[in-house]
């Protein structure tokens, strides 16, 4: 039986990445066409960033533990302690 080309982790963290990407792009994308007539514009560019911000620094997290552990991803629990405080996981990153 052959073997995949990539680990699953590394699939993982790539979708991952393409998930970051896209909530960053569109949360600039929508920050820089707002204006004060349409308030959503703002909810929807913040929502966006801050969801791209928190996966980031989430998988700097996970490729700080991977480097310093024979690249094993953290457990699934491990991940989830991180929690969703952006400021929290700053201080960790």
């Amino acid at each position: 039986m052959n073997n995949p080309p990539f680990p699953r982790s590394f699939l993982l963290l790539q979708q991952e990445a393409f998930l970051i990407r896209t909530s960053l792009a569109q949360g600039l994308t929508l920050l820089g066409s707002a204006n004060i007539g349409e308030k959503g514009k703002y909810y929807g560019a913040f929502f966006g960033l801050s969801i791209g911000i928190e996966r980031l620094l989430k998988v700097i997290l996970i490729l700080d533990h991977m480097a310093t552990h024979g690249a094993n991803p953290p457990e699934r629990s491990a991940v989830r302690a991180y929690g969703h405080d952006i400021l929290g996981l700053i201080e960790r990153a």
